[in-house]
């Protein structure tokens, strides 16, 4: 993944810089040295000043040294400008930190959010007296944990931030971290109370539930909080540590190409001295004349180099480089491990689709039926009469087409159905509401409602949820979703496949029940007017031998 790249880059940078600092401590050590033996000169001097082969012996020494001291700048100078080089051609992924940290906090809110919905849906399974609060229980348990775990190592990271800037500018993230992992730790404890008391058959006191629902919106409402003061609180003082970290390299170029120009001063001093070791008195008087110039150069560059390799910034900004890489990158890959409880499970995909495709059938056969019969009835009789008369031999064929499609489904297609008696109630009961609308309809507005009734099967079809779910479909369908006949079917006739929540069933029964009534009683006190309107023109058209009634 893209983040997995970047905090690689990152620990490479921290592993090439904690590489290479090994040579600016070994270029401070021989300059001590060098430093050491200065002091030695100067001793001997004050003590004996005809002691010039002794002061020799020791500026041959020196001299010794001087080569591995040069080469060691060299080398230094090579690897601040390597580093400099690496940060730079790391810059675009070092940029990517404060992303990244967004991320790491937003997917963390949508757990603590997700974990609030889990408590809520925890406290009405256990007011229901449900034998699924159990399984919620070690459901929340989860993702309790993985939101602690996650909200820890996200701290430990912003602590080791908070260390290379001034101020303590992170100090308040860390806090509000911190309180969460309390709350969290609060919070584990409480479901483990509540785990021990439905397990053994109590049910849990309103308060105890309600207090873990309180302490989960707190950690919600903190975790968003930090999210939304990220630019202020976090984003800054992120920059400036990338600054900073560029500014390391900057800094120890001039202290090396200062050494580099005075180192040589320092050389040609040492061997001005050397040629007066046939005369004590004049290679006296040189060395006390020349020698602490020379002392003072390397006195100032031994200090320059302490600094450098004494900050802690250098090693705070390793550390955090190198920090939890392969932990960060597994969380933002996979951020929540998923556990999943299938608690009214479907086999397989075509038993999943049967509820659509039944529905489906005894809506296109019901309009077959009204294309090859006529709705009227030749002789005498009142409107309301013919509609409730021919009602009957609808509904008679429309029956025992549902009772065909649904054993079929069955004992043809093998279809699961965890409750067979009541799969085929309801495919004859969603005939009988189907026949309701669609005869009332073609009673009514005769063709028309034929042409109506194809057109409520196209917008049924994509809006009724059967095939897709209907977040996933376009506005309009999902503003027609609860006012279709399908959309009830295929709930109710999902319950008797995969398993009966009767909540749901009996809504969705009931809904289907007042399609029946609103249609019935439309036509019962509209056909009358309606028919007169409409008679001509039926007239009309059966007479141009377009329709075969």
């Amino acid at each position: 993944t893209v983040s997995e790249v970047v905090l690689k880059a990152f620990k490479e940078a921290g592993i090439e810089i904690e590489k290479q600092l090994p040579k600016l401590s070994t270029l401070e050590s021989n300059l001590v040295e060098v430093q050491g033996k200065f002091k030695d000169i100067d001793k001997v001097v004050d003590t004996a000043v005809d002691a010039t082969d002794k002061v020799s012996d020791i500026i041959k020494d020196i001299q010794n040294d001087m080569p591995l001291i040069k080469d060691t700048i060299t080398n230094s100078k090579n690897l601040s400008s390597d580093i400099k080089s690496f940060l730079n051609d790391s810059k675009t992924g070092l940029s990517q930190l404060s992303p990244i940290l967004k991320n790491d906090l937003g997917l963390i809110s949508e757990i603590s959010s997700n974990a609030k919905n889990a408590v809520s849906d925890l406290i009405d399974a256990i007011n229901k007296g449900s034998e699924s609060a159990p399984q919620l229980i070690d459901n929340l348990s989860t993702k309790l944990s993985d939101l602690a775990s996650s909200t820890n190592t996200l701290t430990k990271f912003l602590e080791k931030l908070n260390k290379l800037v001034p101020g303590n500018q992170l100090k308040s993230v860390i806090d509000s971290l911190n309180s969460i992992s309390a709350k969290l730790d609060t919070a584990v404890s409480s479901l483990q109370t509540i785990k021990n008391q439905v397990a053994n058959g109590e049910k849990p006191p309103l308060t105890n539930l309600n207090n873990l629902l309180k302490v989960i919106g707190d950690v919600n409402t903190i975790t968003s909080s930090i999210l939304n003061n990220f630019d202020s609180k976090i984003q800054g003082p992120i920059s400036n540590i990338i600054e900073d970290s560029f500014k390391f390299a900057d800094n120890i170029i001039p202290v090396l190409d200062s050494a580099e120009k005075k180192l040589p001063a320092v050389e040609d001093i040492l061997n001005t001295t050397l040629s007066f070791s046939g005369s004590a008195e004049k290679g006296a008087s040189f060395i006390k004349e020349k020698l602490p110039y020379a002392k003072s150069v390397v006195d100032t560059i031994v200090d320059s180099m302490k600094k450098i390799n004494n900050s802690s910034e250098v090693n705070e900004l390793i550390s955090l480089l190198k920090s939890d890489v392969l932990k960060r990158s597994d969380f933002l890959k996979q951020p929540v491990d998923l556990v999943e409880n299938r608690l009214y499970p479907i086999k397989n995909y075509g038993s999943a689709m049967a509820p659509f495709y039944t529905v489906l059938s005894l809506w296109v056969g019901i309009l077959l039926l009204m294309s090859l019969l006529s709705t009227n009835v030749h002789g005498d009789y009142k409107p309301n009469e013919v509609y409730f008369g021919r009602g009957l031999t609808f509904l008679t064929l429309t029956i025992i087409q549902a009772l065909i499609v649904s054993l079929g489904d069955i004992y043809f297609l093998k279809v699961q159905a965890v409750n067979i008696p009541l799969f085929i109630l309801i495919s004859v009961f969603t005939s009988i509401v189907f026949t309701a609308i669609v005869y009332s309809l073609v009673s009514i507005f005769g063709n028309v409602g034929k042409a109506i009734g194809v057109v409520l099967l196209v917008i049924q079809v994509a809006g009724s949820g059967g095939t897709f779910p209907i977040q996933v479909t376009p506005q309009f369908f999902q503003n027609v979703y609860p006012l279709l006949p399908f959309t009830y079917a295929i709930s109710a006739m999902r319950e008797a496949v995969g398993g009966i929540y009767m909540p749901n069933l009996t809504k969705d029964i009931s809904t289907l029940a007042i399609f029946i009534v609103v249609f019935v009683i439309f036509t019962v006190f509209f056909k009358k007017p309606i028919n007169k309107v409409t008679e001509k023109i039926q007239d009309r058209f059966n007479e141009s031998d377009l329709t075969g009634h």
